[in-house]
């Protein structure tokens, strides 16, 4: 956690909260450890303790109480969101989709909600899922400041991956357009991969020239994806790679005939 979510938790956990932050019940549910370790050999049992000791939690109106603040506790906010993952789809859908409606007011936390939400997609309702890429969509359309730094902008287009559409792909070229972050460009073509976008991709081979290091590296990977016509490309070019290069080249090759294959680690 950051210095400052560490540094705070801290002292709820030593003094509590004052009367106008939330009282005893704000105190209580940031004393709860909803951290766990998936490779512990406890894991399981680490899980449900945490699961259960939520039940008396009902973060959706906790969420709602929040957000009717002029200004949200940010720390609070973000041990919800940590804390809707073991909820049921109901509470995570409803929960998302309050939190997409005040996505503006909400803008210190962006990368928490945006990171939360990928990991809750699969639990999260198709209503909601729309919801949540109508309301990214605007703040495209509308060149929110929100998403202006390299950062959040990196995010959202991780987000827009999982969603599969017309739209989706179209937003996605668009931001490779207005951008100039090397870090933007790699993670709108890793997208494009994930969603087998092989018309962009074939385009794409064409430019790689001119494309910064971290796109040519993962372009190498998404070559994989484009059959014959990306075997003529590497065959072509693969005495130009560099040493890192060659490793990408290497890995996408051998990742390409295991069982997982290449879609699954874009």
């Amino acid at each position: 956690m950051s210095k400052e979510e560490f540094v705070n938790i801290t002292k709820v956990k030593i003094s509590g909260v004052s009367e106008d932050e939330g009282s005893t019940q704000k105190a209580k549910f940031l004393n709860l450890p909803i951290r766990y370790d998936p490779y512990s050999p406890n894991a399981k049992e680490d899980y449900d303790e945490i699961k259960e000791s939520l039940k008396s939690f009902d973060l959706f109106s906790m969420l709602s109480e929040e957000l009717k603040k002029s200004k949200v506790n940010q720390i609070y906010t973000k041990h919800i969101l940590r804390a809707l993952k073991y909820e049921d789809e109901v509470v995570i859908s409803n929960s998302l989709f309050l939190i997409f409606d005040n996505i503006n007011e909400l803008y210190p936390i962006y990368n928490s909600i945006i990171q939360a939400s990928i990991l809750l997609w699969s639990k999260t309702n198709n209503n909601t899922k729309t919801h949540i890429f109508k309301k990214i969509e605007n703040l495209h359309l509308q060149k929110s400041y929100i998403i202006q730094t390299d950062v959040n902008l990196a995010y959202t287009v991780k987000l827009i991956s999982l969603i599969e559409s017309d739209e989706s792909l179209i937003i996605l070229n668009e931001m490779i357009k207005y951008t100039d972050s090397a870090l933007v460009k790699k993670m709108i073509t890793q997208a494009m991969g994930k969603q087998n976008n092989f018309s962009w991709l074939s385009d794409q081979k064409n430019k790689y020239s001119t494309q910064n290091e971290l796109q040519k590296r993962i372009f190498i990977i998404c070559s994989y994806l484009l059959g014959d016509e990306g075997q003529h490309w590497r065959e072509h070019n693969k005495k130009g790679f560099t040493e890192i290069q060659k490793l990408y080249f290497n890995w996408a090759s051998k990742r390409k005939q295991s069982i997982k294959g290449i879609e699954s680690a874009l």
